[in-house]
């Protein structure tokens, strides 16, 4: 059954969320504001042991829902891509990729899909991403990053459509036929700068990354309340020593080796991980364990040594 909004274009619509130690009432915002949008949604699992959560819902055999258990932490980009292939195994011409912390407003497919087939150029386009609003600070949207050079700067839009440098994996919409061309999502990653590799790629393939302002999602970042660097402003989010390690080491690893990015972007990519590494060093807590990890992650990073920690 195909999705009212959405019959004059015949899309067969399958949204892919990637779950994690979820929370049960965030978890049922995210898959029932999607559910009645989509024709299919596909819940893969990266739970340890998997999570009771998704095994509750796959047991309540809810229509148009399946679930992925796979029992380990695999990575975001492994995990996404077991979701893209069973997807396509469905028949989906359109995928929506999901953090499981992502709530969607009740018009959120029929906009986005609507403005990707009114751009006159949505053959060259690799991805389609919304607006996001950060349920940390109050709802306002974060707004999106463009490069100049070697300088970045973040850029708020009222409306429409524009072509912007990258977005978040959460809410992003892709043609299956430019997964196909451009190819998946990195796993030697395993996460963090996941979503950010494949955009780049998708550019260096001659595609647009393209954001729709005229609807937003209400995301919630897994990171902790931002903290400050020598009484400046708040810039850093402080996770998990081991997060700190993987942004530290890819950052530093696709700085170096990418092919996909512009030389501007490699060095303000690399100067962000070595600004990271003196934040996460100096601000985390306990000191010596982020030391630990952040030294490790920047060490990998030079040295070329990816996948899981």
């Amino acid at each position: 059954m195909k999705i009212t909004n959405n019959d004059k274009n015949n899309d067969l619509i399958i949204s892919i969320i990637i779950t994690y130690l979820p929370n049960l009432e965030i978890l049922q915002q995210t898959y029932k504001s999607l559910l009645t949008q989509v024709d299919q949604l596909i819940i893969v699992d990266n739970t340890p042991e998997g999570s009771p959560i998704v095994l509750d819902i796959q047991n309540q055999n809810i229509e148009k829902i399946t679930t992925i258990i796979l029992s380990e932490n695999v990575g975001i980009g492994k995990a996404q891509n077991i979701g893209i292939e069973r997807a396509i195994e469905l028949g989906a011409e359109y995928i929506v990729l999901s953090d499981q912390d992502t709530e969607y407003p009740s018009n959120y497919i029929s906009v986005m899909m609507d403005s990707y087939h009114n751009l006159p150029y949505k053959n060259q386009v690799a991805s389609i991403v919304p607006d996001v609003r950060d349920v940390h600070k109050n709802g306002i949207s974060t707004g999106f990053e463009v490069f100049e050079g070697f300088r970045s700067r973040r850029v708020f839009y009222e409306s429409g459509c524009h072509e912007i440098t990258e977005g978040i994996a959460s809410g992003m919409i892709v043609p299956v036929k430019v997964l196909k061309d451009v190819g998946l999502m990195s796993e030697t990653l395993f996460i963090d700068w996941v979503d950010n590799e494949w955009f780049w790629k998708a550019k260096y393939s001659g595609y647009k990354i393209i954001a729709c302002t005229d609807v937003a999602i209400n995301h919630i970042p897994g990171d902790d309340p931002t903290v400050s660097m020598f009484n400046k402003k708040k810039v850093h989010n402080l996770s998990s020593p081991v997060r700190h390690y993987y942004k530290i080491r890819n950052g530093i690893t696709l700085s170096l080796r990418c092919k996909y990015i512009p030389i501007g972007r490699k060095g303000h990519l690399f100067y962000h991980s070595l600004r990271s590494y003196a934040v996460y060093v100096l601000q985390g807590k306990p000191r010596l364990t982020h030391m630990r990890y952040a030294s490790l992650g920047l060490l990998h990073g030079l040295f070329n040594r990816l996948g899981k920690f």
